[in-house]
């Protein structure tokens, strides 16, 4: 009588996100982003937009040179592909959520934000399951996170400029470039993902 084999199951290999594989510059300023938030909350509460504009850019720029850093230095980790997005999702996260005390009309984009990254984390640990590596950031997402702090900054910066019909406009703008980066990176998951399993069954089926 043939006996099944016992299924095996792709493991995640954990050992890519070890220290001593990812202690890089960028992964330092992807951490120094991180540390930037609460610096963002107090510049905004205590009412200086301006001090949480420059905050920002700071923060910007720092997101910049790391990404710059890795490509050409050869200085990509698993761990930065991870920290990289985690950073940039905090500060968002942080911005909108100072957005919606000056701005009622912003509370749906935080449910929005919250839902995109909740989405896309659930997605991204689907892809480690079917043993798979995290993806880079493509040109949808980059597009995204452009009009959300450009949008964040006209806010900050002109809120009496633009009205509540302005302030409007711009929320509206945000959440739709939220919802279009959310749907190309569906697809874009949904076929790796895919192809893990077919991997994965390709396999199993030689053993």
């Amino acid at each position: 009588m043939k006996q099944n084999k016992p299924e095996t199951k792709q493991k995640i290999d954990l050992s890519q996100f070890a220290p001593r594989r990812n202690l890089s510059v960028p992964n330092l300023l992807s951490a120094l982003r991180i540390l930037l938030i609460p610096a963002i909350f107090a510049a905004y509460f205590r009412g200086q937009p301006v001090l949480t504009v420059a905050v920002i850019v700071f923060s910007g720029l720092t997101d910049v040179l790391d990404g710059f850093i890795a490509r050409h230095w050869r200085q990509v980790t698993a761990l930065g592909k991870v920290l990289d997005p985690l950073a940039d999702k905090l500060t968002q996260l942080a911005l909108a959520i100072c957005l919606c005390f000056s701005f009622p009309a912003a509370v749906p984009l935080v449910l929005v934000l919250v839902v995109k990254e909740a989405t896309m984390l659930y997605w991204g640990l689907c892809l480690l399951k079917s043993g798979q590596g995290p993806i880079c950031a493509c040109w949808w997402g980059k597009l995204s996170t452009g009009l959300f702090y450009g949008g964040s900054v006209l806010l900050l910066v002109f809120p009496t400029q633009l009205g509540a019909g302005g302030v409007a406009v711009v929320t509206v703008i945000i959440i739709l470039a939220l919802l279009f980066s959310l749907l190309r990176y569906g697809f874009l998951f949904r076929g790796k993902i895919r192809a893990g399993r077919m991997a994965g069954d390709e396999v199993k089926a030689e053993h």
